[in-house]
């Protein structure tokens, strides 16, 4: 499907050259606790197939191709800039192509599918969760990560962001996250709140589908 231009996508475009060192520490705790969730599902010389939506420079495709080198790897990001930034970084060891998130399809499944805090991003999130299913294999893996408004200055901070980013659509407190995911037909296998810093705080879970 053409790819339609999104609210966010101006502000990654700008941000590509500074990306993984200005959020290296929001991103790093994120690819820690999905790697050593693989490490428990997958032997370092199993093959298996990865879509990272949203995947940005291909940082973590790049860290999953080190600690599983036969694992089949396919990026999708809807910012032009950070697309060439992620096939210069991964070269042959993943596809990378640019289309829209909120209407992605793809022919193939995967073993596992990565969503690290792009649904904030998304007109209906709902939508792009019903797709995932459409994407997993039917024992798959869903990793998803968001924003946990889980404190007064990221509440604050969420209001803020409603009023002055127009790429910010969605927010969810831990609770209601977990919540918003069971009516989205997934079930919960682990999750955390991770902490980069004393200002943000993530939410990241490993889900199945229910639609099996």
């Amino acid at each position: 499907m053409p790819y339609r231009k999104q609210p966010f996508q101006d502000f990654y475009d700008h941000h590509v050259d500074d990306m993984d060192t200005r959020w290296k520490d929001f991103t790093q705790v994120q690819i820690d606790w999905l790697i050593n969730r693989l490490t428990i599902l997958f032997p370092h010389d199993k093959q298996f197939s990865v879509i990272d939506l949203g995947c940005g420079t291909g940082e973590l495709l790049n860290q999953i191709a080190h600690h599983f080198p036969h694992a089949h790897l396919k990026g999708v990001d809807g910012a032009p800039e950070m697309v060439k930034r992620a096939n210069n970084k991964l070269q042959s060891k993943a596809t990378i192509i640019q289309a829209d998130l909120e209407s992605y399809h793809d022919e193939e499944c995967y073993g596992v599918v990565v969503s690290t805090t792009v649904l904030h991003h998304l007109k209906s999130p709902m939508d792009h969760l019903k797709m995932i299913h459409t994407l997993l294999e039917n024992d798959g893996h869903f990793f998803v990560s968001e924003i946990a408004i889980n404190s007064i200055r990221l509440f604050m901070a969420e209001l803020w962001w409603r009023i002055t980013q127009s790429s910010h659509y969605h927010s969810w407190s831990e609770n209601d996250f977990r919540y918003f995911i069971k009516t989205c037909d997934f079930n919960i296998i682990n999750g955390a709140i991770l902490s980069p810093d004393d200002f943000w705080r993530l939410q990241m879970y490993h889900l199945q589908s229910l639609q099996v």
